[in-house]
């Protein structure tokens, strides 16, 4: 294992070894799995506040049925093997804005580059459904964001996402996905091609679902807090207001994350969420220089030589 690479975890070295950490590996997955499985028998699991989110955790009935779910996570982790995925868990080579989240997942996975999880990022994030006007801008803004040196997280869903992420490897720079189903496919199909330009770019593509794992609905508003979380800031474009977005925004402004408006009257797209952000104390933005400028101190130490 490289020195500078953050470990992860090797099924059969796990089998093979039985280390302590392997172990605590292995209990953390088999939370994360267990934990998933409760969420999606809520019946409202869009009901994602803070306080929603760390009840989801029912540790008696867990400790109950840590052998089953035990098992669970090492067949997850044989077929992370085949896949040439990696997990990373809590307490060891995480992300640290991602730790400092009040709910960071106990186990991801990582397709592609693990360090460009920890470069500096920001979020752009916004409606599925914009006009082309307002994808062209933002896919600019992107990547004027990625020329400044900063990574750009988002969801790879269709419109703005996808906008945000093909600007930044347009211009040259990282982009990381953080999808809604496992790492085994890719959704929406359409943006099949894109996913495998941003592992070519040396971005990657993170989930917190287990490979085979399909894009069911409540999956994309749960996996919007590791969006939040990865990035030391959002940007959000056309939107609106009762949205996957405002799910996104909402974690952000609980966990302190620096939220920035970017949109243009004239481009069209629903302008009610960027307006009520706005009302609310969200800085409008209108170019990257604004935005750089805003996240101020915000940005990891060391990371001066961007400006």
């Amino acid at each position: 294992m490289s020195h500078t690479e953050p470990p992860h975890l090797n099924a059969r070295k796990i089998k093979a070894q039985g280390t302590s950490r392997s172990e605590q590996e292995i209990f953390y997955l088999a939370q994360s799995l267990f934990r998933l499985d409760h969420l999606g028998k809520q019946k409202t699991p869009h009901l994602l506040s803070r306080t929603f989110r760390e009840g989801l955790f029912f540790e008696e009935e867990f400790r109950s049925k840590t052998n089953f779910w035990r098992e669970k996570a090492l067949v997850v982790l044989d077929k992370c093997e085949q896949l040439g995925l990696k997990m990373i868990t809590v307490g060891t080579g995480y992300p640290p804005l991602l730790e400092k989240l009040s709910d960071p997942p106990k186990a991801f996975f990582v397709q592609g580059e693990i360090s460009s999880l920890f470069h500096p990022s920001i979020a752009m994030i916004g409606s599925r459904d914009a006009p082309s006007v307002a994808l062209e801008s933002f896919s600019r803004l992107s990547g004027d964001i990625a020329r400044f040196g900063l990574s750009i997280v988002s969801g790879l869903a269709a419109g703005m996402d996808g906008a945000a992420h093909r600007g930044a490897l347009d211009a040259g720079g990282l982009t990381v996905a953080v999808v809604g189903c496992g790492l085994d496919r890719v959704y929406p199909p359409a943006n099949r091609r894109l996913a495998q330009d941003i592992l070519d770019g040396g971005g990657a593509l993170v989930s917190e679902y287990p490979p085979g794992d399909p894009p069911s609905a409540w999956h994309f508003p749960f996996r919007n807090r590791i969006i939040a979380g990865l990035s030391a800031g959002a940007v959000c474009g056309v939107h609106r207001r009762f949205s996957g977005t405002s799910i996104t925004v909402r974690v952000a402004v609980e966990e302190n994350r620096d939220l920035f408006v970017f949109f243009d009257e004239q481009s069209g797209g629903a302008f009610d969420g960027p307006l009520h952000l706005m009302e609310q104390g969200a800085r409008r933005v209108y170019d990257a220089e604004d935005i750089i400028l805003g996240l101020g101190g915000r940005l990891p130490v060391g990371e001066a030589d961007l400006f």
